[in-house]
């Protein structure tokens, strides 16, 4: 009996303990100390466990280095290029069998008539790529009573009429690296992010199954464009 009470009294202190551990963690987790730890010591140590992985096959990354303005003689700086090379770029992908062609760099200011128009032609054409919005940020008030408002700036108009579809692509100012994004939006009415609207398009052959699915659980799908659905469902 003497042992039983013992073995009950030892579960017990284990219950107690484990459950002081578990509070002290949950409080930690929510303070600036233990977002750090998870930041810069579990997420690195889970990057470290797992390796580099290589990037999906059917990806491709098209970066602009100083090699590649060296090599086609043109400006270093992308504000200095004429839009003509993007067109050219659309093309090329296009014809190589690119599904979807989603652009990193905003287009919010015209440039030269020829080369901009020449960029939207060849959006039309291909009727697959995807521009970014510009999330324009302004701080209204003083002190206490600051009020932080963010908008959107679109491209220029004659590229929105051409592209796809565009939407924002926000991440956190801090920390330096990238761990996390957002999906959504909740300071522009839980608007679908590049993430989430560019996963729908690349599986967009499955979407009029997805609608159906929908429209049979009672939702009363108005947009066709992807991203308005997705805030829509949201």
């Amino acid at each position: 009996m003497q042992d039983f009470l013992a073995k009950i009294t030892a579960m017990q202190k284990a219950n107690v303990v484990a459950l002081i551990i578990t509070c002290l963690l949950s409080v930690l987790v929510i303070t600036s100390l233990g977002q750090n730890i998870e930041q810069y010591l579990g997420l690195y140590s889970l990057f470290q466990w797992r390796g580099q992985i290589s990037v999906p096959a059917e990806t491709t990354v098209i970066s602009i280095d100083k090699a590649s303005t060296e090599s086609l003689n043109i400006p270093q700086l992308p504000r200095k290029w004429s839009r003509a090379l993007y067109a050219e770029l659309i093309d090329r992908l296009h014809a190589a069998g690119a599904k979807w062609i989603v652009f990193d760099l905003f287009f919010t200011e015209a440039r030269d008539a020829e080369g901009d128009a020449a960029f939207a032609q060849a959006m039309r054409r291909a009727n697959k790529v995807i521009l970014v919005d510009l999330i324009s940020k302004e701080v209204l008030g003083v002190d206490s009573t600051r009020l932080h408002m963010e908008s959107l700036v679109p491209p220029v108009e004659i590229f929105v009429d051409a592209a796809r579809e565009h939407t924002p692509f926000p991440l956190p100012v801090v920390p330096v690296q990238v761990s996390e994004f957002w999906t959504f939006k909740p300071e522009l009415d839980h608007l679908p992010t590049l993430p989430a609207v560019v996963t729908l398009y690349h599986f967009s052959e499955h979407w009029p199954l997805l609608r159906r699915l929908l429209t049979d659980a009672g939702f009363t799908l108005r947009e066709k464009k992807i991203k308005k659905l997705l805030q829509e469902i949201r």
